[in-house]
């Protein structure tokens, strides 16, 4: 019985894994925008997450949880005046259409190379949801990570066009 409880976790921890590219040798501070681009090797970008079980996950009890890098966090509150609420619905309000790529990224303070998935969506804080009209989008990259891959790491959030090669 045990060992069927452990596979059952095994196995819940593991869907929001798409797939595993191989991370880049070296320094991803060194590499350009376009070296930190993740493709499935034959030029295809493809989501490294599964943004439905991530959406599923924000909306359960108890919900995925959700940190964010320093930059994240300041851009958030300053300048989108976001707090985490606004950012998980967000998060749920995303579709696939919206997926702009994957990069190589490193967590604040590390070393370990993440692969974090991009959306833009124009978004209406107010409303809730989906709004093409409002410019500037919003640019979003995550990952999910842990030793269990149980916490969803926001690495970006801020409007687009805010940062060279985003």
């Amino acid at each position: 019985m045990a060992g069927l409880k452990n596979t059952f976790k095994v196995a819940s921890l593991m869907s929001y894994r798409v797939w595993e590219p191989v991370p880049p040798n070296g320094n991803l501070q060194l590499l350009t925008n376009q070296e930190r681009k993740i493709s499935t090797g034959v030029g295809v970008q493809k989501a490294v997450w599964n943004l439905d079980e991530i959406q599923h996950s924000l909306s359960r009890e108890p919900p995925l949880t959700v940190v964010y890098s320093t930059s994240a966090q300041q851009s958030m509150s300053d300048t989108l005046g976001w707090n985490g609420s606004d950012m998980c619905k967000f998060i749920c309000q995303l579709t696939r259409g919206r997926y702009e790529g994957s990069r190589w990224c490193y967590a604040p303070k590390g070393s370990t190379p993440h692969a974090a998935d991009v959306y833009r969506m124009g978004y209406s804080r107010v409303q809730g949801r989906e709004n093409q009209r409002l410019s500037p989008w919003t640019y979003v990259k995550f990952s999910v990570v842990g030793s269990n891959l149980d916490k969803l790491f926001i690495f970006s959030a801020h409007p687009e066009g805010q940062f060279e090669g985003e």
